[in-house]
């Protein structure tokens, strides 16, 4: 568990001028009982998540353990023990906390999730004016459900405990994007295909496949590594849900859908795809991960537009220039 300021943890200043240096027992006495407070007297809570595990396999056990006494429905981040420990010893750990900012290479086949930040700071920061913008965030949103991660997105409140004006403007922008396409990140699982495509990524749910169309190509949207022709297509964010025309190859099970010359949201234009059967992925598919896959670069191939695929990601994603 990180070191957390005295005054962040349930001591008086004054205490903490009588005892500057606590002993390991002293602090895990005072970790203790400001973790019962927490467990006990803010109502049920969804998560606990710790950071910087310790390597203390006992010490980190105990802690799980009165959280399981306490929140029984709580599930708990693998960052509880440190990294160093094997999985099979943390015992507690009910998801896989990935490495700050990190899109995984590839799908995930245990629950997992990743942490994001807005700009490059996790908390408040003045001078850090390197904000992603809301086509930054809704594409690692899409990116992170089409690998099978959950998404936490961080926010630094001001000292006064309020959300800065950015912060507000891209949750807002997210928010009303999801209200949308909202069924193609809910509730649903990882890309049927263990790869991408040029235009973007997958989502699955049920029958229904959704296309992340995070690169727009107004001359169709194509895919292979899907057994059979779809029963219908359309974009979410048709309200009337009209059919696009859907064509299919079953030598190699290529699927393409033909669409309107221009992106309805060029953040990211989700198309449905349904099947009339259980999706079934062809095992000799072949594909590779066009996105993100060095971190210092939005897509690999793409380079006929010269606002996509050639720019640097933020700092706050490639990790560069961090102290």
């Amino acid at each position: 568990m990180s070191t957390i300021p005295s005054s962040k943890i349930g001591i008086t200043a004054a205490e903490a001028g009588k005892t500057p240096d606590l002993s390991n027992e002293e602090y895990l006495d005072l970790v203790e009982k400001n973790l019962d407070e927490l467990l006990s007297n803010y109502g049920d809570m969804a998560v606990l998540w710790f950071d910087v595990g310790g390597n203390n396999v006992i010490e980190a056990n105990a802690q799980g353990a009165r959280v399981r006494e306490l929140q029984p429905d709580a599930v708990i981040c693998s960052r509880l023990y440190s990294r160093r420990v094997p999985e099979d010893q943390r015992t507690y750990a009910d998801f896989e906390s990935l490495p700050d900012r990190m899109l995984p290479s590839e799908r995930m086949t245990e629950d997992s999730e990743t942490c994001m930040t807005m700009r490059h700071n996790w908390g408040y920061d003045r001078t850090d004016d390197a904000w992603k913008s809301p086509k930054d965030i809704i594409e690692f949103l899409a990116l992170c459900g089409a690998r099978g991660v959950n998404l936490l997105l961080n926010v630094g409140p001001t000292p006064e405990g309020n959300l800065l004006p950015e912060e507000v403007e891209r949750l807002q922008a997210v928010g009303k994007w999801m209200e949308v396409n909202g069924e193609s990140i809910y509730g649903t699982t990882s890309s049927p295909v263990d790869f991408d495509f040029w235009w973007g990524a997958m989502t699955q749910k049920d029958q229904t496949v959704y296309l992340h169309v995070l690169e727009w190509k107004p001359d169709g949207i194509e895919f292979n590594g899907i057994v059979g022709k779809p029963a219908n297509a359309y974009l979410l964010a048709d309200s009337n849900r009209q059919s696009l025309p859907v064509s299919y190859d079953a030598n190699g099970h290529i699927t393409k859908i033909e669409v309107p010359s221009t992106a309805p949201d060029p953040r990211n234009t989700v198309i449905a795809v349904q099947y009339d059967a259980p999706v079934v992925a062809d095992p000799d598919a072949k594909g590779k991960y066009h996105w993100y896959t060095t971190r210092s670069k939005r897509h690999t191939e793409i380079r006929q537009n010269a606002n996509a695929g050639r720019h640097a990601l933020p700092e706050a994603v490639t990790g560069k220039g961090r102290q």
